[in-house]
């Protein structure tokens, strides 16, 4: 009687696991995934999940790392390598979004997660993990990106003319009104009246200051004729002059010349960061950095100031959005670290490629965990 309750209950059983393993496939099915398994020793990699999908990769469910490795795209081998193929212990995981070249020479995206597990003496044994066909996702990404690519290159524009009126309509009427009021001042006998006309020529003059360093902030012209450092050098000189704190600027092994795109994101992203710490941060001592580490530039500016917390706290104005998405559309990275009462650090980094540099190359590709 127990021994027949006992096979009953391993009937349920069986019957209950394959139940899950359907609604799993068709769940990977619906998603375009597949799940997959990479053995060390042997070097083979056993896919299951969504037929079509992996019929339409690989032709078969097996395969080795090697095959695998071949068809990512060579631009994005270098950080799948150091993302997904260099699992420790300690870091035994990982997310990955990568290029995958068919081999009729399309490219699809996907996006995988993997767990590396390991024997008793630390070595690696195989690597599980899912895979998701997301080529969709990221066409309505690359479109959105080109759009908010065209919404920054009309503000840049736009910012262009505005610079160009102030400076050549408005700027030359002030200029003309300071020549005017001059002549008046040298010519008035009456003391009372000349100091009133002297009063509106100083006005003037302030005014005509504060447009040419509003035009200035619209269009920084020096960019394309002095570069990236030199132009960050004389926005912190400026900003110096008015504000509450102490502003140092470093500049290090800035490859010339540097992409327009670069230097502009780069250039606003400093501009925007400075802006901020003057209205928010209430700090006394300021630190602007640019430097290329190997084939990445590297923008950070730091304050001393109130910080805040960047989880708890959503941004209000399109300051931050905008940095973020200026170098986005540059393929670079855009990181705020702050808390409260211990100041802000921005940073920004993109790749860039300069004299003398060359892009790393994948290499130890046998021992890698592909898949």
């Amino acid at each position: 009687m127990s021994s027949g309750k006992g096979l009953a209950k391993a009937r349920e059983l069986a019957r209950f696991v394959s139940e899950v393993e359907e609604r799993l496939y068709l769940a990977m099915q619906l998603g375009r995934m597949y799940a997959f398994e990479w053995n060390h020793a042997s070097d083979t990699v056993l896919r299951a999940g969504d037929p079509e999908l992996i019929a339409s990769l690989w032709g078969r469910s097996t395969d080795t790392g090697d095959r695998f490795l071949s068809r990512v795209h060579p631009d994005d081998r270098d950080r799948f390598h150091h993302v997904a193929c260099e699992l420790t212990e300690e870091r035994p995981s990982y997310e990955v979004s990568y290029r995958f070249i068919h081999e009729n020479g399309s490219v699809i995206w996907l996006h995988e997660r993997g767990q590396g597990f390991y024997n008793s003496r630390g070595q690696l044994v195989r690597v599980v993990g899912l895979t998701a066909e997301i080529t969709k996702s990221k066409e309505a990404e690359e479109s959105l990106r080109l759009m908010g690519g065209r919404l920054l290159s009309a503000q840049e524009e736009e910012r262009q003319r505005i610079a160009r009126e102030l400076h050549d309509d408005i700027g030359q009427d002030l200029a003309v009104l300071i020549v005017r009021t001059q002549k008046v001042i040298e010519s008035c006998s009456d003391e009372a009246l000349r100091d009133s006309i002297e009063q509106l020529h100083a006005n003037a003059r302030l005014i005509s200051e504060k447009v040419r360093r509003l035009s200035h902030e619209l269009h920084a012209s020096e960019l394309d004729y002095i570069g990236l450092a030199t132009s960050l050098e004389m926005l912190c000189r400026d900003v110096s002059q008015n504000a509450p704190f102490d502003l140092t600027c470093s500049c290090k092994e800035i490859p010339a010349p540097l992409d327009r795109n670069v230097s502009v994101a780069l250039y606003r992203v400093a501009q925007e960061s400075l802006h901020n710490i003057v209205k928010h941060a209430a700090a006394a001592r300021v630190e602007v950095e640019l430097l290329c580490a190997d084939t990445t530039l590297i923008l950070r500016v730091k304050d001393d100031g109130h910080g805040f917390d960047p989880d708890s706290v959503r941004p209000t104005g399109l300051g931050l959005i905008s940095m973020r998405e200026r170098m986005n559309l540059i393929g670079g990275v855009f990181t705020v670290f702050s808390a409260p009462e211990k100041g802000t650090t921005v940073e920004a980094r993109v790749r860039v490629t300069g004299p003398g540099r060359s892009s790393p190359t994948l290499t130890d590709r046998s021992s890698s965990p592909p898949r």
